[in-house]
């Protein structure tokens, strides 16, 4: 996403639908994702939190601008990074080592459920 732009604004409940679609495409490569209960989403953004494989909680803002960790627990936005990432995927690429392998597993798996099975 460019770095000078400006904000796409959506609705509370766009934003969920956003938020939703993401955690249903990461969802098996973490061990948790969700949508804060404690931290408003506003017109211009929401906010996810996220347990890697690895176990480490992070809070992470989605906006116009992509994903950006803004904590390292739940619910909390004090640690803010400056360093926004395009894709669900780059943001847990930097942040979980286990990302690659069990994104990678899932590719096999389904290459293999792809093949011809031999009679």
């Amino acid at each position: 996403m460019a770095e000078h732009h400006e904000e796409i604004l959506l609705n509370e409940e766009q934003w969920k639908t956003e938020a939703a679609a993401v955690i249903q495409d990461v969802q098996e490569h973490v061990q948790n994702i969700g949508i804060s209960d404690n931290l408003r989403s506003t017109n211009q953004c929401i906010y996810l939190n996220i347990t890697t494989v690895e176990g480490v909680q992070y809070c992470v803002e989605l906006s116009a601008s992509g994903f950006r960790i803004v904590g390292h627990a739940y619910d909390n936005k004090m640690e803010f990074s400056n360093r926004y990432f395009e894709t669900p995927y780059a943001l847990l690429n930097h942040i979980s080592s286990s990302y690659k392998l069990s994104f990678g597993n899932s590719l096999l798996k389904k290459l293999e459920d792809m093949k011809p099975q031999d009679k």
